[in-house]
C-alpha cells in the first residue's frame, strides 16, 4: 500500500489531505517494524493474561511506594504543588501521541497537553474502520489503562508524548483503519526511521507487553523469599 502511494505521489497527498479534512488535524501513518519483527505477534488485539504478572507490585514494594509518596505530599503545601505543577505545564508546548494498532500499524499525531484524552479517542474513532466495536487505550509500563477521558493530557502522563496501545475487548482481528487512511502510510524505509527516531521531546519508544518478556536479565531480586521486581520499579530505600 505504502509503495503504491507514493509511486503516485499526487495519490498519496490527496490521501494525506483528505486524512486531514476528516480529523482536523496532520496525520502521520507508518509500521512498526520491530514489533513485525518479535516472534510474538499481537494480532489478535487481546493482550495475554499473564502480561500483567510482570507488573504486579509485591506488598513490600506497595508499602514503600505509598510510604515514600506520603512522605512527598506533606513535605509540600497544595499552593506550592500547584505552582510547581503550572510550571512544568508551561513547558511543553505539545504532546505528540502515537497509537499502535494490533496489525503494527501506527498513527502519530499532535495535540495540545490541555487537550482532553477524550480528543485522542473522539480522533482515533474517526479513523477506524469499525469504530462501534468496543476498544481501549494503554500505555507500559506499568499496564495503565486509560479509563478517564475526561482528564487532560498533561494529567494522563502523555505529555510531552506517549506511545499509546488500542486492544479490543473481543477476538476482532481488523482490518481496523480505514482505506484512505492506509493510503496516506509512509513507505517502508520511512517507518523505520520514524520508529527509530521518536519525535523531539517525547520518551522513547517502549515495546509492548508482547515484546518484553519477563526474563533474568529483565527483574532484579530483592533478596531471599521476595518476588522479583521489575527494572522500571525505582523506589526509595
Amino acid at each position: 500500500m505504502a509503495s503504491e502511494a507514493h509511486s503516485s505521489p499526487g495519490a498519496w497527498q490527496q490521501s494525506l489531505a483528505a486524512v486531514r479534512s476528516l480529523i482536523g488535524r496532520d496525520l502521520r501513518v507508518f509500521v512498526n517494524p520491530a514489533a513485525l519483527e518479535a516472534p510474538i505477534q499481537h494480532a489478535t488485539g487481546k493482550e495475554e493474561a499473564e502480561s500483567d504478572e510482570f507488573y504486579e507490585l509485591t506488598p513490600e514494594d506497595y508499602a514503600r511506594l505509598v510510604s515514600k509518596k506520603r512522605e512527598e505530599r506533606f513535605l509540600k503545601t497544595a499552593k506550592i504543588r500547584d505552582a510547581e505543577a503550572a510550571a512544568r505545564r508551561s513547558k511543553f508546548a505539545k504532546a505528540t501521541l502515537r497509537v499502535q494498532f494490533p496489525d503494527s500499524i501506527i498513527v502519530e499525531a499532535d495535540f495540545s497537553p490541555l487537550d482532553l484524552v477524550l480528543e485522542l479517542v473522539t480522533m482515533l474513532e474517526k479513523l477506524l474502520l469499525k469504530p462501534e466495536i468496543p476498544f481501549h487505550l494503554y500505555t507500559t509500563p506499568p499496564k495503565q489503562i486509560l479509563k478517564d477521558y475526561n482528564v487532560t493530557m498533561y494529567d494522563a502522563g502523555l505529555v510531552p508524548g506517549a506511545l499509546v496501545y488500542l486492544s479490543y475487548n473481543n477476538d476482532f482481528q481488523g482490518p481496523y483503519l480505514k482505506e484512505i487512511v492506509l493510503a496516506s502510510q509512509h513507505s517502508d524505509e520511512e517507518s523505520k526511521d520514524q520508529v527509530l527516531a521518536p519525535p523531539a521531546g517525547s520518551p522513547p519508544r517502549v515495546a509492548s507487553p508482547e515484546e518484553t518478556r519477563p526474563s533474568s536479565q529483565q527483574t532484579v531480586p530483592l533478596g531471599k523469599g521476595s518476588k522479583p521486581r521489575p527494572k522500571w520499579l525505582k523506589l526509595g530505600k
